[in-house]
């Protein structure tokens, strides 16, 4: 958890060059236990209006943050649209999910996502790296690559823990009928 405070801070000491910043999930609980000032939160279109027609025009030093947006709909984001264009101010917008307007997001100038665990630490592999320890994992549990449900739920679990690559394949794969052989083209495909 240390690392991504460190990151955090860093990506925070000159906030005037980098805003409008977004942060995502983690970042925002990170956020959250370092910042001391105000957090905004405007819960639907009457409010946002209101905080734009407040805050437009303004020459602040400290930072105007948003809480969660994502719980706004995308019309409602886009009223935000002109005071995060033209704000002479910087602000900072909060958000636990990825569900922010593509219009928001092309004006944001930084972009910051930890995973909401923190603690977790990530071990993604290789897929053929991810398919071996797979297959080993399932020669020790007694599990066939039959589909049965108990199968197919501990395959897509390893998948997305350590190689959400193999775990799209499989999935985008669904259509053809030598899918187990065209899986394995792709895995031996990266050793290469």
């Amino acid at each position: 958890m240390k690392e991504y405070s460190d990151r955090l801070y860093n990506e925070l000491k000159s906030i005037k060059s980098k805003t409008p910043i977004l942060l995502v999930g983690g970042a925002v609980t990170l956020f959250k236990k370092m910042y001391k000032g105000n957090i905004y939160k405007i819960t639907n279109a009457d409010e946002t209006r209101d905080f734009v027609a407040n805050f437009y025009g303004l020459e602040l030093d400290k930072p105007i943050v948003l809480e969660d947006i994502s719980l706004l709909s995308y019309d409602t984001q886009f009223l935000l649209l002109k005071l995060v264009e033209e704000a002479k101010f910087p602000i900072v917008i909060l958000t636990l999910q990825d569900k922010v307007s593509p219009i928001i997001l092309s004006r944001i100038k930084t972009y910051i996502k930890f995973p909401l665990d923190l603690d977790v630490e990530c071990k993604f592999m290789e897929m053929p790296d991810a398919q071996n320890e797979l297959d080993n994992i399932m020669d020790e549990k007694k599990l066939t690559m039959d589909n049965t449900d108990k199968t197919e739920e501990f395959r897509e679990k390893f998948y997305a823990e350590s190689c959400p690559e193999l775990l799209y394949l499989e999935h985008s794969m669904g259509f053809i009928k030598n899918k187990k052989s065209y899986i394995e083209i792709m895995r031996t495909r990266r050793k290469d």
